[in-house]
């Protein structure tokens, strides 16, 4: 279907403009150049009013002004109307007028009242026969042009794109490819064969309890995995949006610290470095109790030492006198025998300790005084090396406590420098809600784990009592017949289902693949992402080039360069032939991108009409070169000199 003309009279900026489509070209691309406040979007406005009754791009303060002209309003005395009106033609190259009216009876500036509105459609066919549908027909007219329920695939504002992934969910974008694809022709069927298939069931069950005691037990098990899909369902959007969310909030806080952990740790940190402090100080006066009270006899260790070794000397070159008890040499000489060893003196062995005898007599008290000094000596030594050793250990400890206290402070400091110039609060909430999605993530997961489980168990038992009907079916001849029949619709069931998820899975495929080539073909970066995957429900990923999902964290540019991506594959892959019309398609499109985009939109209206509706800085270099001498259409639209009305500039 192709757009012709759009008549607009009376519609907020618009006093009367008629906007022709010409074909003039084999691109089908047409272009609307506007400054923002001329009512560039109210043209996206008044394309929806006209078809489904409301206006999707306007402001409270817009919403609250009447929709009819100001202009219309100063000048009348009496009644007036809004119209758009647009013409389409069809592949069958009949003309289809839509048009909505709504009539105002004018009292004053203040008093305007709403009298009325009208769709109305007209249809004509090749040999020139008008057909006028009203109420119900009219919009159903409308739903075969573009449904309202996928209108936001179609007329679309292009600064919306950038949040689709964050509104839409994969169910939603599921049942817009299934109406797009008309997918949806065979869930009709598959209801339809479904309901029939449950009449002869029940037909068959009305005069026989064994075949209805199985009908009805597989129709609870039918609802109660209906119930469970349902659930499924329920559990895969909220998996969706939690790891959606969970996407959005990573990408905020790229670069944020979780400071609720880091005010943990450094409370923690804190403590131990004020008992670590604590116990550095217990360590030092510690230390220099013991300096204080023994430190004199570690100093003195050297000359004990250098003492003892000119003894061992002296006992070398015997010059020191042996350490004998003289009165042992008394009881010796005495007895005429050694008291040690009990060995009876000889003559030698008497004149030996007789003179040894008199030696100690002769050197008197200086050998026992040297021995006690000797012993006296030695155990300072020993006390002196154990003080050493624990003044060793102290010093060890207070060292290490003061790298640890060093360790301590730069750690708590590094804390205070990620947390430095962040909004507590906001990063906060942030993590607040990263942990309630992930939470809502793994709870749905689980639920989902258990719902499989179950719904395989009554598979078994649906098949179970499959076999079962049949079989009690087949025991009565009267029922023999309805059971071929039924056999046949669960085949023919089995069959459209079968066929509806194998177009479903090679649509999805096919949408995949256009997708990311066009996003590709798209976006300036060829290196940062490397696939693009949409999953059985419709969920959309980017992978990174380290193989990461990285949908929340793409720039916006790059959210509306996918979406615009999806849009198009959507289109193309469906045959879906309706125009597309998009309001700021670039505003948060830059240089190189904005190259690609022209060329990716240009190609595409080779095979479907393409409305662009620009800012005069949207159309930029990058854009008009490539567009400029293609296009089908081009209109510079401009406010009136008192700004009431909205006009084409020649």
């Amino acid at each position: 279907m192709r757009i012709e003309r759009i008549l607009l009279q009376n519609y907020r900026q618009y006093k009367k403009i008629d906007f022709n489509f010409d074909s003039s070209s084999n691109y089908d691309l047409n272009m609307i150049i506007a400054t923002n406040g001329t009512g560039k979007t109210n043209l996206l406005n008044a394309i929806n009013w006209c078809l489904y009754g409301e206006e999707i791009s306007l402001s409270k303060k817009s919403k609250s002004s009447p929709i009819i002209n100001k202009n219309a309003i100063r000048n009348s005395n009496d009644e007036e109307s809004v119209s758009v009106k647009i013409w389409v033609t069809n592949q069958r190259k009949n003309d289809i007028l839509f048009s909505r009216n709504t009539f105002f009876k004018i009292q004053s500036k203040e008093n305007i009242i709403e009298r009325n509105t009208e769709l109305t459609v007209e249809m004509t066919n090749e040999l020139g026969n008008t057909k006028i549908l009203e109420g119900n027909d009219a919009e159903d007219a409308v739903e075969r042009f573009v449904p309202e329920n996928i209108k936001e695939f179609f007329f679309f504002d292009g600064e919306r794109l950038d949040n689709y992934f964050k509104r839409a969910t994969g169910e939603n974008i599921r049942k817009a490819t299934f109406k797009i694809s008309q997918i949806d022709v065979l869930s009709k069927i598959e209801k339809n064969l479904d309901t029939l298939l449950k009449k002869m069931i029940k037909k068959a069950g009305k005069e026989y309890p064994d075949v209805e005691e199985a009908e009805k037990k597989l129709n609870s098990i039918n609802l109660e995995l209906k119930n469970i899909e349902n659930k499924k369902r329920e559990c895969e959007v909220q998996i969706h949006e939690s790891k959606s969310s969970i996407d959005i909030i990573n990408s905020k806080m790229v670069g944020s610290p979780d400071i609720d952990a880091y005010k943990e740790e450094r409370k923690n940190l804190m403590e131990t470095q004020t008992k670590k402090i604590e116990s550095l100080e217990k360590k030092k006066i510690q230390k220099n109790s013991t300096i204080l009270k023994k430190g004199k006899l570690v100093l003195l260790l050297p000359a004990i030492e250098t003492v003892l070794d000119v003894i061992a000397e002296k006992k070398v070159n015997k010059e020191y006198p042996p350490s004998i008890d003289i009165d042992i040499l008394d009881e010796i000489l005495k007895k005429d025998k050694c008291s040690i060893c009990g060995t009876f003196l000889n003559n030698e062995s008497k004149i030996f300790v007789t003179k040894l005898h008199e030696f100690l007599i002769s050197v008197g008290d200086d050998s026992k005084k040297l021995k006690e000094m000797e012993d006296y000596l030695k155990f300072s030594k020993i006390k002196a090396l154990e003080i050493k050793s624990d003044l060793f250990n102290l010093t060890s400890l207070i060292e290490e406590y003061k790298d640890d206290n060093i360790n301590l402070q730069n750690r708590i400091n590094s804390i205070d420098q990620k947390l430095e110039g962040h909004d507590e609060k906001k990063v906060n909430n942030w993590i607040h809600e990263l942990k309630s999605f992930e939470e809502t993530l793994g709870r749905n997961e689980r639920k989902i784990g258990r719902l499989e489980s179950k719904e395989e168990t009554l598979k078994k038992d649906c098949q179970k009592w499959e076999n079962e009907l049949s079989s009690r079916m087949n025991k009565r001849d009267e029922l023999k017949e309805i059971n071929i029949q039924k056999e046949f619709c669960t085949k023919s069931l089995y069959s459209v289902v079968s066929t509806k998820e194998s177009i479903i899975n090679q649509t999805r495929e096919k949408i995949e693949s256009r997708t990311k080539a066009l996003f590709f073909d798209l976006i300036w970066k060829k290196h940062t992402f490397k696939d693009i995957t949409i999953n059985d429900n419709y969920e959309i990923n980017v992978i990174d080039s380290d193989g990461y999902q990285s949908l929340g964290s793409l720039g916006a540019a790059e959210r509306q360069l996918l979406a615009l991506a999806f849009t198009l594959a959507l289109h193309e892959v469906s045959g879906f032939n309706s125009p597309i019309l998009i309001d700021t398609p670039v505003g948060r499109v830059s240089d190189k991108q904005r190259e690609n985009f022209a060329i990716t939109l240009l190609n595409t209206s080779l095979k479907k009409q393409i409305i662009l509706l620009f800012t005069p800085s949207e159309y930029s270099n990058e854009i008009s070169k490539v567009l400029e001498n293609k296009s089908n259409n081009k209109f510079n639209v401009e406010l009136s000199s008192d700004e009431m009305e909205v006009m084409i500039k020649e």
